[in-house]
């Protein structure tokens, strides 16, 4: 009986970390723990639990984890994106309101990009300024740190 409190215990502590952390942290060790609290509660001995309950987890880890790191990678992009506002950033391929494969690099990076305005158009090589993020695509304008000249109006 004392075992299958301490498996109900682990349980409900991976969960409590699952559920207050972004990242899936903590989910196979909690299936672990259910499965040692199944066994307990069937009866069987400590080490019969511990032989459930070892492989269970290391099962849910293999299958899981590829979906975990999908997941924080994505969460992880998005967050990137997000922190992309405000910066500066050249333009590779021109951003227009017609085109659809407008992109700016910012530290090496290549991002979607469409204007602020339906007007503007960002020539290569023009300086362009985050000013949002939709979806995967960030949202420029203008840099104020650059000549005018290189920058057209449809």
């Amino acid at each position: 009986m004392i075992w299958l409190i301490l498996w109900l215990i682990a349980l409900a502590a991976f969960l409590v970390v699952e559920a207050t952390h972004a990242r899936i942290l903590g989910l196979w060790y909690a299936i672990g723990a259910a499965s040692g609290a199944i066994a307990a509660a069937a009866g069987l001995p400590v080490w019969a639990q511990f032989l459930i309950a070892v492989p269970v987890t290391a099962v849910s880890f293999w299958l899981l984890r590829p979906l975990a790191r999908k997941f924080y990678d994505e969460a992880n992009r998005r967050l990137r994106l997000r922190r992309l506002v405000g910066r500066h950033g050249i333009v590779s391929e021109e951003v227009s309101s017609s085109s659809q494969a407008g992109k700016i690099e910012i530290d090496g990076e290549l991002i979607a990009a469409s204007p602020k305005s339906r007007d503007l158009i960002l020539p290569v090589g023009s300086r362009a300024t985050v000013v949002d993020v939709r979806g995967e695509c960030a949202i420029v304008r203008l840099s104020h740190r650059q000549n005018k000249g290189g920058i057209t109006h449809a």
